[in-house]
């Protein structure tokens, strides 16, 4: 006779690695039988299984039964036991990954029974940013996460997941051994940054910016999570004002799409949303002398002090790094600038 009974499992999440998770809460249902011939037969009753843990250990407990097993690093291949402690009875599972995204195997118990079983995959939660992932509650941290990128394709990308209330995707950066005189945001390396505490890639997003509203600049960063630089803020904006604040890390781009500083997004030089805003991200007193040029790179322009920018442009070009933030202080490979939106 022919016996079978399925189990649900919800609520797993096993971490690969410091920063890269596997979201397990997309395991649907464990199904086997009792009858070791490679099919599935059908199933009789259905459990509830609260898994946590890690790939090198992942257990669950209901009523009498304890759950535990793990997948291999690369996650084809997994194993897993459910023991009731008060009967001394184990079944023994083992699978590998198939094509149609199933877990399929064999078990055996200690009581001589055998069989087939299976869990069926659905599909994974497709997140487009970083924010995405930490309103959905899939944080781990600061750390490199998979987005979706505008062509479909995951990307892997750096999130802030604490500053400034978390959520901030890597979407720039200008690295110290990096020369002036990027005349097109198009110039940039499509290769993601991954390391913002000492960036080696010059770089730039190029997907849609409409999972985004929220900018960040930092410039002139020397330290870890830049305590050191000068900051660009701006909540609430629309993809087109983004997309300025994207044009204007590209010398040229800036002058193009935006000629006058009136043009450019207005910004604040801090998180708080109390704190002065300049029209233009640039000091008042350019506002009406001077328009856009090419001469520097970035979104803000000396908002706190001389020469305090993003990256020289057509003027020194060969200017390595970001701005020192001081009057007649060009560039010189000691200063890193990044780009944030959420």
């Amino acid at each position: 006779m022919k016996r079978g009974f399925l189990f649900t499992l919800s609520a797993i999440s096993l971490n690969l690695s410091a920063n890269t998770v596997v979201d397990f809460n997309t395991l649907q249902t464990i199904e086997l039988d009792f009858l070791l011939d490679g099919q599935i037969n059908s199933s009789s009753s259905t459990k509830d299984y609260d898994l946590s843990g890690s790939k090198s250990l992942f257990i669950g407990k209901l009523e009498n039964t304890v759950l535990a097993g793990s997948t291999s690093a690369d996650e084809k291949l997994i194993k897993f036991e459910l023991s009731q402690p008060d009967t001394g009875e184990i079944h023994y599972f083992v699978g590998k990954l198939t094509i149609d995204d199933s877990y399929k195997g064999t078990w055996f118990s200690n009581s001589g029974g055998e069989g087939d079983w299976q869990i069926n995959i659905s599909s994974p939660a497709v997140y487009q940013s970083c924010n995405e992932i930490l309103q959905a509650g899939q944080s781990q941290g600061d750390g490199v996460y998979s987005i979706q990128s505008q062509n479909g394709t995951p990307i892997s990308v750096y999130c802030d997941m604490t500053t400034d209330d978390g959520g901030w995707t890597l979407v720039g950066s200008y690295p110290k051994t990096a020369p002036g005189g990027q005349l097109r945001v198009t110039d940039y390396s499509n290769e993601p940054e991954t390391n913002p505490d000492n960036p080696t890639r010059l770089w730039l997003y190029q997907g849609s910016l409409s999972p985004f509203s929220a900018a960040r600049e930092q410039i002139s960063c020397a330290a870890a999570k830049c305590t050191d630089g000068n900051y660009a803020y701006a909540d609430n904006l629309t993809e087109v004002e983004l997309q300025k604040v994207r044009y204007s890390w590209g010398a040229n781009d800036r002058v193009e799409q935006m000629p006058s500083y009136r043009d450019m997004p207005t910004c604040r030089n801090a998180y708080d949303p109390q704190a002065t805003e300049f029209t233009g991200c640039v000091r008042p007193e350019y506002l009406d002398v001077y328009t856009t040029n090419s001469t520097v790179v970035g979104w803000q322009t000396a908002t706190g002090s001389g020469y305090c920018w993003a990256a020289r442009g057509t003027h020194s070009s060969g200017s390595l790094g970001s701005g020192r933030c001081g009057y007649n202080l060009e560039p010189n490979g000691t200063r890193w600038a990044l780009l944030w939106m959420r």
